[in-house]
Formats: C-alpha cells, sequence, structure tokens
C-alpha cells in the first residue's frame, strides 16, 4: 500500500497526507466524474406485445406517420440540447477548476514560504474512500509527518476520526 493509506479494521481505505496546496480543492474532476446518484436506476424494462404496441396511434397511416415524424424530431431536438447543455456544463466546471488551481499556484509559494519559516501551520488530510473527513494542524514538516502517521495508527487500530461539519456558504 502507498504512503499514507491505511486501512481500517473493517478493511475500509483511507487516505492520510499533508496537504501541499493553500486550500482543498472544491471543483475536483475526478469528484464529478465518479460521483452517482443516491438512488439507482430502475432498470426493469415493460415489456409488451406486437399488439399492444400500436395502442396509442391512430389507424390512419398517414397521421400515424407524422405523429411519428413529429415524434422523432422532438426527440432530436432534445438530444441535441441535452449534449449542448451538458457541452456548456463541462467547458464551464474546466474553466472554473483551471481558474482555481490557477489562484492555487499563484499562492502557493507564498503559503509554503509561510509554512517553512512557522509562520502558518501544515495540515494534514484525511480521506475515507476518495471523500474528505477532515483536516489536523501541525506547526512544522516534521511534526505533521508525526501527525500523520498518529493519525494513521489510530485508524488502522479502529479509532476513527469523526467527519468535520463542511464550512456554511455565506
Amino acid at each position: 500500500m502507498a504512503a499514507g493509506e491505511v486501512v481500517d479494521p473493517a478493511g475500509v481505505r483511507w487516505r492520510v497526507r499533508r496537504q501541499w496546496y493553500p486550500w482543498r480543492r472544491r471543483a475536483s474532476l475526478i469528484d464529478a466524474w465518479h460521483s452517482s446518484p443516491d438512488q439507482p436506476a430502475n432498470s426493469e424494462a415493460a415489456t409488451e406485445d406486437s399488439e399492444s404496441s400500436d395502442a396509442g396511434l391512430p389507424k390512419n397511416f398517414l397521421l400515424k406517420a407524422i405523429l411519428i415524424a413529429v415524434a422523432f424530431i422532438v426527440w432530436a431536438v432534445a438530444g441535441i440540447g441535452k449534449v449542448l447543455l451538458y457541452s456548456v456544463l463541462a467547458l464551464l466546471f474546466v474553466a472554473v477548476s483551471l481558474i482555481e488551481l490557477l489562484a492555487e499556484l499563484v499562492v502557493m509559494p507564498i503559503v509554503l514560504l509561510l509554512r517553512v519559516l512557522g509562520a502558518a501551520r501544515w495540515p494534514v488530510q484525511i480521506n475515507r474512500k476518495g471523500e474528505h473527513v477532515a483536516t489536523r494542524y501541525a506547526d512544522d514538516f516534521a511534526a505533521a509527518t508525526a501527525l500523520r502517521d498518529e493519525v494513521a495508527g489510530r485508524i488502522e487500530a479502529g479509532d476513527l476520526p469523526v467527519k468535520e461539519a463542511e464550512p456554511a456558504a455565506d
């Protein structure tokens, strides 16, 4: 197992590491890509007889053809609309993520200098299954290493950290 990764007695993988970036990234492509809905989709397919498939359509062939053509056009327009919406949302997400990354890279040398000089504390980030659980702080780099090892040992022993409440958006 990689350094900083531990497994609790229940077999759940945790990651305990020093945080180098000035803050924990909010717009994470990995989190967005691997997110899933709370409820799984209903996968039961409805089976229909061949007689009941035409139950809602009129008997007139011309009217039936017009309704099918209109339904296809509506389906195509809705599909194109979805593709455009998803494309715009993906571009917006990438733009926000890049702006956040650039801001972190601009601020990072200042924060690292403050941490090395002892004016700022080193954060130790604790994740469970890829989700942020808690952040602990140490005064210097060596203390952050000791804190990381201590938290990892506690997790292996079964003393699990409590999830921190997310800061409220004001």
